[in-house]
């Protein structure tokens, strides 16, 4: 969208433009709560396919409503918004049933590098379509292609590995045992789900503040990028293309990196506690990110060949953009550490708050007076303040909220073990007799055996 708008919209009209690409975000937030519990009550594959099919047609939409002004043009992308509402929640349902608590990381990862891929594929198509075949071509192709994805999508995959008919025994009970506290065939309303403890959680404010932080300059980012780069620099549509896209080329890159790093040599290798991991990613993540957009505001404006300014700015945007492809493996993916019963739920619950810059981050534009030094030096210290608040609130053990006590700090014990043939799994609070440990693991072809505390520390 921030591609057509400047197709749709002269340069005279930034504010239109502003109006335009924050619609998105008024219909977006409305349907994240109901979406959460949609998605644990009746599993995330059928919402996420109901809001693709709806997303996809609501984004036709656009073009005849184009003709008939502003407001309308706003109410089709408030549709596409209030449809697409569903997605993250419903990704965290399927995320909390089939990935184990070691692959957390890199899989919400690699989930969510395919935003940067569209993102990337979008700026270039968008751009081609839009000079080829008008800015009406843009929207057609995106909703043709939301239409395949979603037939492809309800042809591959599965609510649960439970009903899954692509997988073996083998992988289904290692799923099983290393997931967490997770019931993949409840169907509970909404008066099981304890909302009050929600809101009263340390832990869950702690994720919410840093999302809103980092929503507020990625969001800005992906909508004003191309109105920055060709109202500062002059920019040439043939560069605007490639330097728009450069961002999310290396987000893609350090997200999945940054996951598997996470997973595979912090958790596993060196044996570092899920609180842990979880800080020095968001801090790494929003804290690169803020440092980038205060060095942002720091580029002087110019045009013509001599403007070495312009590559200056595409470094610190990449840069910025990049540093929050870690974020994945941060604050980002530790509504699944906090409950694997009720992720869905809390993702939605922050996803709807942090949902709030995505209509304020592009207004600030028109808040600043079109000064893009203010608009930088606000998003830099923004990221720095969610940063510095993960820090020192973030948590990362289960909080069990349906637990009569919800007795969170109290010390998990989780062995894990799986055989050829079989698979033995055990839970137990401090104050539950010894077990052995030697005995449990030693005879074991392959094992899983550890001792988690307050804040996911390993004291075996």
């Amino acid at each position: 969208m921030s591609i057509a708008v400047t197709f749709m919209f002269s340069s005279q009209q930034s504010a239109d433009r502003s109006q335009a690409l924050a619609a998105f975000y008024y219909g977006y937030p409305l349907v994240q709560v109901l979406a959460g519990q949609w998605a644990a009550q009746f599993g995330g594959k059928r919402v996420l396919l109901f809001g693709a099919f709806c997303w996809s047609v609501c984004t036709l939409l656009v073009i005849p409503f184009h003709m008939l002004g502003l407001i309308w043009v706003c109410l089709a992308r408030a549709l596409v918004g209030l449809a697409e509402g569903v997605n993250y929640p419903s990704q965290m349902a399927l995320m909390s049933v089939w990935i184990p608590l070691d692959e957390r990381s890199q899989a919400w990862s690699f989930l969510c590098a395919g935003e940067a891929v569209g993102t990337v594929a979008a700026t270039l198509g968008c751009t081609l379509l839009a000079h080829f075949a008008g800015w009406q071509a843009i929207f057609v192709v995106s909703a043709m292609l939301g239409l395949l994805w979603a037939f492809a999508f309800s042809r591959l995959a599965a609510r649960s590995p439970e009903v899954s008919t692509r997988i073996g025994a083998e992988e289904l009970v290692h799923i099983q045992a290393a997931r967490g506290e997770v019931d993949a065939t409840a169907c509970g309303g909404w008066q099981g789900v304890p909302w009050k403890r929600f809101a009263m959680s340390r832990a869950l404010h702690a994720i919410i503040v840093p999302h809103f932080c980092f929503n507020w300059g990625y969001y800005l980012c992906l909508s004003i990028l191309p109105d920055y780069f060709q109202t500062t620099f002059n920019t040439k549509w043939e560069q605007m293309g490639i330097i728009t896209v450069l961002p999310y080329i290396f987000q893609f890159v350090i997200e999945n990196l940054s996951g598997l790093f996470a997973d595979r040599v912090l958790l596993r290798r060196w044996g570092w506690s899920l609180v842990r991991i979880r800080k020095v990613c968001t801090a790494v993540a929003l804290g690169g990110a803020g440092i980038m957009f205060l060095m942002l505001r720091t580029v002087p404006g110019c045009s013509g060949t001599s403007c070495h300014g312009i590559v200056l700015a595409a470094v610190y945007v990449t840069a910025a953009v990049g540093f929050g492809g870690v974020s994945y493996s941060g604050f980002q993916i530790n509504y699944l550490d906090i409950s694997p019963q009720y992720a869905s739920q809390l993702l939605a619950l922050g996803n709807t708050i942090a949902t709030v810059p995505g209509v304020l981050g592009p207004m600030t534009l028109l808040w600043f007076q079109n000064d893009f030094v203010k608009v930088f030096t606000f998003a830099g210290a923004v990221e720095i303040v969610g940063a510095v608040w993960f820090v020192t609130m973030a948590e990362a053990e289960d909080q069990h909220f349906n637990s009569p006590q919800m007795n969170g700090g109290d010390q998990q014990l989780q062995h894990f073990f799986l055989g050829e043939d079989d698979v033995w799994h055990a839970s137990q609070t401090h104050a539950a007799p010894e077990m052995n440990r030697a005995e449990r693991c030693s005879s074991k072809k392959r094992y899983m055996c550890t001792a988690r505390g307050k804040g996911g520390n390993v004291i075996e």
